[in-house]
């Protein structure tokens, strides 16, 4: 039973921890992984004289999807963006005439994995991002119940004892030289 848990958990946990890997990999080596966006852009009419935050709800009923970031105010105008992973608009509403300006960025795979990898918390406007950092709280935990299970099983089974004594004693070596090298690199 123990053993299918363990396996279970493995299983559910690899998916996410392989993206983070990726993501890891294309930020260490951003040379190696293309992520300049497409750029494209848009004029709108929306109505004058409307808050940041009503602009961007009629922007959203329009198709832009994701949470609103970043307001900057002027006498005149409004610039905020609407962003979600792979994806920013770049706002430029007029007050007076309702002109608005919309910059879209999208990046490809690489570039939403990256967003993917930053994302945190769960107070978001977006759902989507509060679902996403739901199943990372979830996967954290799963990592924490896998490594005690994995434990629990290596009391269990003393034929492999040895072998699992390597691969902990390897991860803990590799685990804290690492932050013993990043500590000494600051």
């Amino acid at each position: 039973m123990l053993r299918n848990v363990h396996l279970l958990l493995g299983l559910f946990c690899s998916c996410f921890v392989l993206m983070y890997a990726f993501s890891s990999l294309q930020m260490s080596h951003n040379s190696w992984f293309p992520t300049k966006p497409i750029v494209t852009e848009s004029q709108l009419k929306l109505p004058p004289y409307l808050d940041a935050r009503a602009a961007s709800r009629l922007l959203m009923d329009q198709g832009l999807r994701g949470e609103m970031m970043q307001v900057k105010l002027s006498a005149t105008n409004i610039q905020f963006r609407i962003q979600r992973p792979g994806t920013v608009y770049e706002i430029a509403y007029d007050l007076q005439s309702g002109q608005t300006q919309v910059k879209t960025n999208r990046v490809g795979l690489v570039g939403m994995l990256n967003r993917l990898h930053h994302i945190n918390g769960l107070r978001h406007d977006y759902a989507l991002l509060n679902l996403w950092s739901s199943a990372l709280l979830f996967t954290s935990l799963t990592l924490i119940a896998l490594g005690l299970t994995g434990i629990c099983l290596w009391f269990k089974f003393h034929k492999e004892r040895f072998i699992g004594g390597v691969i902990l004693g390897l991860s803990l070596i590799y685990g804290l030289g690492l932050i013993l090298l990043m500590r000494s690199a600051s």
